[in-house]
């Protein structure tokens, strides 16, 4: 089996028929990918308190296991956001 296919029916698994129904034909054919942190999705708020954390004297390493970036991650947001 697939790893797409395994990922699929745990979605069924997890949504149920009837949901799971919408969503892949809502989402037919398109490609999704999902964060691992869900909270990415607000990059801009995420960036801000990324900053925010490092001004407070927060270090990078620290960072990068909460927000789970890399180090150049960390310093583009934070050189962007200064």
């Amino acid at each position: 089996m697939s790893k797409n296919r395994k990922s699929l029916e745990v979605m069924r698994n997890l949504l149920g028929e009837e949901l799971f129904q919408v969503i892949t034909e809502t989402f037919a054919g398109e490609k999704i990918k999902f964060p691992k942190n869900v909270e990415s999705l607000d990059r801009e708020g995420r960036n801000k308190k990324i900053q925010d954390d490092f001004e407070k004297g927060e270090k990078v390493t620290a960072l990068m296991k909460q927000y789970e970036l890399s180090e150049s991650q960390i310093y583009k947001i934070i050189g962007r956001m200064s």
